[in-house]
């Protein structure tokens, strides 16, 4: 349900950023799973389970376990409704896969793994993923049988082994649960016998209770042609019994002579209506009438005839039926023997007569519903071939016209025709881009179609890298083209590209609108979609050196030029270190503009961090060391920084940084923290704007915070009693 809430807001909420940004709404719970997903057991660590814990302990570890789960069950969800892509679920399920020390994490996330599995792994278990997650259970299957493994994790991995194996049905699914029909219980009851032939229900019935004679209302011994005689039956019988022919009169007579009892007994007016019943029994017998033809009828009958058996109601041929002799008769009718007994032959109604489909029906719906996807990809394919030969557009689009392909087929259609030219010349590729275009312009082909196909021919490169030579460089070019042509955004192929997966993909796309372009409209266009090159990046480079170094490379350094300003500070603080001659430095080399910058920001913190670290490494007392270092450079920082939140913002994410790429050293972040705090260069409301801040441009935040949140917190009361003095 939640994840249908936030389909719909990805749809129809309002976007705070330019229309051609993506939605607001969609980035930032994208950036909120992504900061569970790498959080997802830090909860859980404060509790180890070698501990001795309290109640109270306990329960706070359960909730924690289950937010974990809940929320790895939700990213799942989204994933199968598309609002994460089946790259960003591969790599959960690889992250959650890589573990391979044995400790209490490696149970938590492959408990973790069997929830995202059971939640998505159907959608991710196509053509195109088939092959990883081949691999995928492959690992389970060993982990499933590793005895290191707590019982109740290896059971899960095989339980979530056999869904797959079953083809993603849970076992539940093939129970029938609900309430059970009434004959379904009639049989069940009569399928209850013994060994000696009866049934568990009587075994324990009194014979004696039926071995007086029963007593009957006057009139219906003469009816019934005589007296009434006790039946000594075994036991009751089931109530379904009493129609059967074979159990005669007796049996029905004693659920209607208990059934009188009881109205007798509870509802006193039944009295009267029994006493009138009888003295018009005595009335008709005494006075020397005849009975109506349907009593004469049934004195004929055995003395076994079933009591229930007597109908009251006309019989189908009866004039009652006849409207014109209703119209000239008047309707005599009788009270019923017992008003509360269901009647055992109802009345003839209309009946509706359902009569089943035709067979010509069924085979025009089969031809309403179109061609098959397999039907739909082999006309691709040859139009695809015909275009190539011919190298006309118009006559794929003539032929893509004339095939009316399905509307939910149309992506997957565009995937194949693309696929169809990786093999080929570049000149096949960019023809086939310029059909899709033609197709999206002439209404054939929508936007976001597109931009399924581009993403289906990324995720499935890894599956073609065997077969396709340089495939990274033929999906950057049509990328590329794609750009050029308006079919996609730079930031939407950035956005595929996003955690480094499919790296250097976005690289090559650079290179190659850089030979379509030129250098100052790709300059343009790259400022203007406001891509965070360090997320196209993997892990471990995604670092502003690492990123400078690949820029210079591939001869892309002029994208961000404020790159080299780091190398470049770092040289003439190493020649001078004096503050004043590295503030005249950058003085005389930037612009003004540049100094609110946040790149200059991030590289001259990032500068100082690593040349105060660096110097006070050696020292004795390296902590007052580094203070007194900090304290030293501090008019430098607060000359950029002083009275600019949002730029302190930036100098706690590039220290974040820094610590993140030497994997977070034990209590350096928070030393940092306390420094800059007590010498006044940042301030509490940007210590507290970064920890609110929900951003994957910078990594490790997870980490970060879970180190410096107890003093976060602390910083957060402090604040809050400063404002209550200062209202007082």
């Amino acid at each position: 349900m939640y994840a249908q809430l936030c389909k719909r807001l990805t749809e129809e909420a309002p976007n705070f950023d330019p229309p051609s940004s993506p939605c607001t709404f969609r980035v930032l719970l994208l950036n909120k799973c992504k900061t569970e997903f790498e959080n997802r057991s830090h909860a859980s660590e404060a509790y180890p389970d070698d501990a001795i814990l309290s109640p109270e302990d306990e329960e706070r570890k359960q909730n924690a376990k289950r937010k974990m789960l809940g929320n790895i069950k939700f990213i799942g969800e989204l994933g199968k409704l598309e609002i994460l892509a089946e790259g960003i679920l591969h790599r959960c399920i690889q992250q959650l896969l890589g573990t391979t020390h044995r400790n209490k994490p490696m149970a938590e996330d492959l408990e973790c793994l069997c929830q995202i599995m059971r939640t998505c792994g159907r959608n991710l278990d196509t053509d195109m993923g088939a092959k990883l997650m081949e691999q995928y259970f492959k690992r389970m299957e060993k982990l499933a049988k590793n005895n290191e493994l707590p019982s109740r994790i290896r059971f899960m991995l095989q339980d979530t082994i056999e869904l797959r194996r079953d083809k993603w049905v849970p076992r539940k699914a093939t129970s029938t649960e609900g309430p059970m029909p009434i004959n379904q219980l009639c049989e069940e009851e009569n399928g209850r016998i013994n060994v000696f032939g009866t049934s568990e229900r009587r075994q324990n019935f009194n014979p004696e209770l039926f071995r007086r004679t029963l007593k009957t209302r006057s009139g219906f011994d003469d009816v019934l042609g005589g007296p009434l005689t006790p039946l000594h039956a075994p036991g009751p019988l089931h109530p379904h019994e009493k129609f059967n022919s074979y159990n005669g009169y007796q049996s029905g007579y004693r659920q209607n002579s208990r059934q009188n009892h009881h109205q007798q007994q509870f509802y006193p007016q039944n009295r009267y209506n029994n006493q009138h019943n009888n003295n018009n029994n005595n009335t008709n017998n005494s006075g020397g009438k005849e009975l109506a033809p349907r009593f004469k009828k049934m004195s004929h009958q055995p003395a076994a005839t079933n009591l229930d058996e007597i109908s009251l109601r006309p019989p189908s041929n009866s004039m009652v039926f006849n409207t014109k002799q209703l119209n000239t008769k008047p309707q005599i009718s009788m009270p019923p023997v017992n008003n509360h007994m269901p009647t055992p032959h109802p009345v003839k109604e209309n009946v509706v007569v359902i009569k089943p489909a035709s067979v010509d029906k069924n085979k025009n719906n089969k031809k309403e519903k179109g061609p098959s996807k397999e039907e739909v990809l082999k006309k691709v394919l040859a139009l695809g071939e015909d275009m190539l030969r011919e190298r006309s557009v118009a006559g794929g689009v003539t032929a893509w016209r004339d095939h009316r392909i399905p509307e939910r087929l149309v992506s997957e259609a565009l995937v194949a025709l693309l696929s169809f030219t990786l093999d080929k010349t570049e000149a096949d590729r960019e023809l086939a881009l310029t059909l899709v275009a033609t197709l999206r312009k002439e209404g054939l082909a929508s936007t976001a179609q597109v931009l399924d196909c581009l993403r289906n021919l990324v995720n499935s490169m890894a599956e073609r890298e065997a077969t396709v030579p340089k495939i990274h460089s033929h999906v950057a070019g049509i990328a590329a083209h794609a750009v050029t042509q308006s079919l996609v955004t730079l930031d939407e192929v950035a956005e595929l590209t996003e955690g480094g997966s499919h790296y250097p993909l976005f690289m090559l796309t650079l290179q190659n609108l850089h030979r379509t372009l030129g250098k100052q409209d790709l300059t343009t266009l790259f400022n203007k979609s406001k891509v965070n090159l360090l997320q196209t990046l993997p892990e471990a480079d995604r670092s502003k050196d690492r990123l400078s170094e690949l820029l210079d490379d591939r001869s892309l350094g002029f994208l961000c030029p404020l790159l080299r300003i780091q190398a470049e500070l770092w040289d003439q603080l190493e020649a001078d270190q004096n503050p004043s001659a590295l503030y005249k430095w950058i003085k005389d080399n930037l612009e003004p503009a540049h100094h609110v910058d946040k790149s200059f920001i991030s590289a001259l913190v990032t500068v100082v961090v690593k040349f105060i670290s660096q110097e006070a490494s050696g020292a004795e007392k390296c902590q007052e060391r580094e203070k007194a270092l900090l304290e030293k450079y501090k008019p430098v920082l607060n000359a950029f920084l002083n009275n600019h939140t949002d730029l302190q913002v930036v100098a706690v994410y590039a220290l974040q940084t820094y610590c993140f790429s030497f994997d977070f050293p034990k209590g350096m972040l928070l030393r940092w923290f306390v420094n800059l705090y007590d010498l006044e260069v940042i301030e509490e409301d940007a210590f507290l704007k970064w920890r609110e801040d929900i951003t994957d441009a910078y990594p490790g935040k997870g980490k970060a915070l879970f180190q410096v949140n107890t003093w976060l917190t602390w910083l957060e009361t402090v604040s809050s009693e400063e404002e209550d003095e200062e209202d007082a």
